[in-house]
């Protein structure tokens, strides 16, 4: 077996990619946590289609004002959830579907020249931190999912599908503190 249990991997130090992860803000962790593990397939609000009192779509820059603050873009944009399938995404420097095209193009890429899905849901993580370097955080993922993403037309949502049978144990993290810490 081969895992790379250095801190480039975001397996062991998560780093926020700008343009290429999100955050699901809603619903919360348990109902998502027993909705992926039901085999749900969901579908990612897109805060752009809000229409304003004119009809028309929000543009990019205005919904880049409105993720600015958090806190306001989740309270605006639940309220307008209808569906129980449906998610709220989040990527404060990015439109949340602009940051969705990101994942779902790096996944397509990886399994069109590994044939291995890089795409996954996290659930959960774990802040640790070395002894030689206590000032340094490190954040891992516990749990993951393997997901695939889906847009049938340009005006469709996207939908994600949990793939695996099961969530596994973030395998690499596990070696590492098995390895080097005897956990």
């Amino acid at each position: 077996m081969l895992l790379d249990t250095g801190k480039r991997n975001n397996l062991i130090n998560f780093r926020d990619n700008k343009s290429n992860t999100l955050e699901v803000v809603y619903p919360d962790f348990n109902t998502l946590f027993h909705k992926a593990d039901g085999n749900v397939v969901f579908e990612v609000f897109d805060p752009q289609i809000d229409v304003d009192e004119f009809d028309e779509r929000i543009s990019e820059s205005k919904l880049k004002e409105k993720l600015k603050d958090k806190t306001q873009y989740i309270d605006n944009y639940t309220k307008k959830i209808k569906k129980a399938s449906q998610i709220l995404v989040y990527n404060k420097d990015v439109t949340p579907i602009k940051a969705m095209r990101g994942v779902e193009k790096r996944a397509k890429t990886a399994i069109e020249e590994t044939g291995v899905n890089i795409a996954y849901m996290a659930f959960g993580f774990i802040s640790w931190y070395e002894e030689q370097y206590p000032d340094v955080k490190y954040d891992a993922p516990i749990l993951l999912a393997a997901i695939s993403l889906s847009k049938s037309s340009s005006v469709e949502p996207y939908r994600i599908k949990v793939t695996g049978d099961d969530m596994i144990l973030n395998p690499t993290f596990a070696y590492k503190l098995l390895s080097d810490y005897k956990i």
